[in-house]
């Protein structure tokens, strides 16, 4: 994807611990978890399916959910969220969409964002799960997952690698939102690993001169 070459409005659309559109909820890392439960989600006890196939292609997946786990233990004590978890890889759509048509909030976790991706395209399950939020089901998604959520994966997907099993021709995300969702963006880790010759620093610059870009960040002081 040639980023220069996209027909969309350029500059930052946003800055902040997390991005809400609709039924949209974009966040860097569990420190934006709280936000979730902020106006207007109803006051009540929430069902959550926790969706972690982001990290599934990772041999140590606790780097990614553990504090997400915590976290959610922690609601589920105090009778605010009610979850499962539920692995989408290898479900047909009709599956998945029987499975979560009910839920109020589908976590889709971090992890991999190629790989997820690749997931989807395997099971053919982007409708079912655009179908889903069209329907009021909110769509929270942490940090690959949040890239998901935008018009296309490039390029930031890629800055920390790939983990498909094949080349991905088609790169377009769920385009849940009409950006480009940029996590950890004021994390110097992540802002200084490169991809394709240009550091995350490099990156993110270009995105915010080319396209409607979301940082979402990590409060890094």
């Amino acid at each position: 994807m040639n980023i220069e070459n996209i027909e969309t409005t350029p500059g930052v659309k946003h800055r902040g611990i997390y991005y809400r559109e609709r039924n949209i909820h974009l966040i860097s890392n569990f420190r934006g978890l709280d936000s979730i439960l902020k106006e207007p989600m109803p006051d009540r006890e929430l069902t959550l399916a926790y969706i972690p196939t982001a990290s599934t292609c990772y041999d140590y997946p606790n780097k990614f959910l553990g504090p997400e786990k915590k976290w959610l233990n922690k609601k589920s004590e105090q009778g605010r969220i009610k979850y499962f978890e539920y692995d989408i890889t290898e479900k047909t759509a009709d599956e998945i969409y029987e499975k979560l048509k009910h839920v109020d909030i589908m976590f889709f976790t971090g992890g991999n964002a190629p790989h997820l991706l690749q997931v989807l395209q395997d099971n053919e399950s982007t409708p079912a799960i655009k179908q889903l939020v069209k329907e009021g089901v909110w769509y929270l998604g942490k940090s690959a997952s949040a890239i998901l959520a935008g018009l296309d994966i490039k390029p930031r997907g890629y800055l920390l690698g790939s983990k498909t099993t094949r080349e991905l021709t088609d790169t377009k995300g769920l385009a849940l939102v009409n950006a480009y969702p940029f996590p950890h963006a004021d994390n110097p880790k992540f802002l200084c690993r490169r991809w394709q010759g240009k550091t995350g620093h490099e990156l993110l610059d270009e995105m915010d001169k080319n396209l409607p870009t979301i940082h979402l960040l990590d409060k890094i002081k």
